[in-house]
Order: C-alpha cells, then structure tokens, then sequence
C-alpha cells in the first residue's frame, strides 16, 4: 500500500478498491482475521490522499460506529475528516453534510 500522501489516479484506485462516490473511496481493515472497519480516503487539493478510519468493532479504544448494513455499506453515524470532509455512507453511497468543506 502506498503511503498516504501524494498518490498516482492508478495507485489511489489501486489501494481504496472500494468507490463510495464524490471522490471519496474506502478500503477495509481488518482485526482478527474480520472485517472491523474501513479507511476513508479522498483527495485535498495538490492531488494528495488525506483518510480518516470508521470502525464497527472496538479496536484498541477508537471511537466506535454503527454498521447499519454491509453491503452495501451503511453507517449510521456521520463520519468526519480533520480535514473538513463530513458525510455519511449510505447504501455504498457517500452523501455530503451541508458544513463538508469537500
């Protein structure tokens, strides 16, 4: 996996198999061998990744969502970047919050 930062169209599509929509794509992480969250990963301006993580299971103490269904992918609470980005996914859909600076 490449490192987040700048990223090749290739590479990002490569590493966040998961299209969510809008620029946004998500990859899974796994804890003990099962599906305990995804990485959420869009790109900031200069073509460079910035990601935020959701897990539905407790991961050495990171806040916790509710994974409404699988697939396609729904959480049930509003997931949020440092960056700005603020959203949900609903239905493997990524929809903007009003306040999203994306």
């Amino acid at each position: 996996m490449t490192v987040i930062g700048i990223y090749e169209d290739t590479e990002f599509e490569a590493d966040f198999t998961v299209d969510l929509g809008k620029g946004i794509r998500a990859e899974y992480l796994t804890h003990r061998r099962k599906a305990a969250g995804i990485v959420v990963c869009h790109r900031l301006s200069g073509n460079i990744a910035c990601a935020t993580s959701v897990f539905w299971t407790s991961v050495n103490h990171q806040k916790t969502y509710t994974r409404i269904n699988n697939d396609p992918l729904t959480i049930e609470e509003d997931i949020r970047c440092s960056c700005g980005l603020h959203g949900w996914i609903k239905e493997g859909v990524w929809e903007h919050a009003i306040d999203s600076l994306m």
